[in-house]
């Protein structure tokens, strides 16, 4: 994460770390009904199943908050959602949180720097103009920005094709003008890709029947579904993208975060492709993550 966002959203966990009082009872699905809570008009958009994705969160770091204020985080966190905007949004992020967060209200009142607002949205928050980020703390729902927090209907849509990503999924999310997140990841790896996407979905699962190749670990295994301007578009990068894999299997150097995505030949589906990925450790898909927050275009901070 590029700085700007990563104090954010460290300074925000760091908060639902004190203010919590109780470990959830147990892992939940997250529930796509929540982006409705995030406004309209962002970059990236993700969801969260604490308990699912434990491992990977555990290898994500934050400028401004250590493992153990993590651990404490989401050890009382079930799911969340989470959105970037692009600078002329007028926002940064959002973000929702469900967990166990009883004793909020305790700690902004006593905190020092904070005070309690009127959403012009309805209802009432935290904010801090030190930290510039605003907190609503319920018994269950944390919603967190360095804006408003609140928002009027209607907040963010789910793509056509989502939910069926969201089953079972550790993660999921989708990327909007994927194609310029991904043609600077490329360029900046060396590789001479350009990819027409309009956008990305993708889901993350865990695998428990089978480890991480070589490792022994629990592995992962991802689902992305490009989706491009066209069939003739989706029929070019299907061939594209099958010969990288062919140079990629016999190349000494092959970034390794990515690798798994060209393992297999893409299918396409009219104006969109599927890519299935092989087994990935957690190690491999923090550095993935690492990557495209890093190489991503207007905002590389996500």
């Amino acid at each position: 994460m590029k700085r700007r966002h990563g104090s954010f959203l460290a300074a925000s966990l760091l908060i639902l770390a004190v203010s919590c009082a109780t470990k959830p009872k147990g892992p939940v699905t997250f529930d796509s009904g929540d982006f409705a809570l995030l406004a309209p008009g962002g970059s990236v958009y993700c969801a969260v199943n604490v308990a699912a994705s434990r491992l990977i969160l555990d290898n994500l770091s934050l400028e401004g908050i250590n493992g153990r204020d993590m651990a404490q985080v989401l050890d009382r966190t079930d799911s969340a959602v989470a959105a970037f905007y692009p600078p002329e949004s007028g926002r940064s992020f959002m973000a929702a949180a469900r967990g166990r967060y009883s004793f909020g209200t305790m700690f902004f009142s006593s905190a020092s720097g904070w005070k309690k607002q009127k959403s012009v949205n309805g209802g009432s928050y935290w904010y801090s103009a030190a930290r510039k980020i605003s907190v609503s703390l319920k018994s269950r729902l944390a919603q967190i920005s360095d804006r408003d927090p609140f928002l009027k209907a209607p907040g963010a849509e789910v793509p056509e094709g989502f939910a069926l990503l969201t089953r079972n999924a550790a993660m999921a999310g989708w990327v909007n003008n994927a194609g310029e997140h991904l043609d600077r990841l490329f360029e900046n790896l060396g590789i001479p890709l350009q990819i027409p996407a309009e956008r990305l979905l993708f889901g993350i699962y865990a695998v428990s029947d089978e480890g991480a190749p070589g490792t022994g670990a629990p592995g992962y295994e991802a689902v992305v579904r490009l989706e491009t301007p066209s069939a003739g578009h989706a029929r070019g990068l299907v061939n594209l993208i099958s010969m990288v894999g062919a140079l990629a299997a016999s190349a000494e150097g092959f970034p390794e975060a990515i690798a798994p995505f060209f393992a297999q030949r893409p299918q396409q589906d009219e104006a969109a492709l599927i890519i299935r990925t092989g087994i990935m450790s957690e190690a491999q898909i923090t550095l993935l993550f690492n990557l495209f927050s890093v190489n991503s275009s207007s905002h590389a901070d996500l």
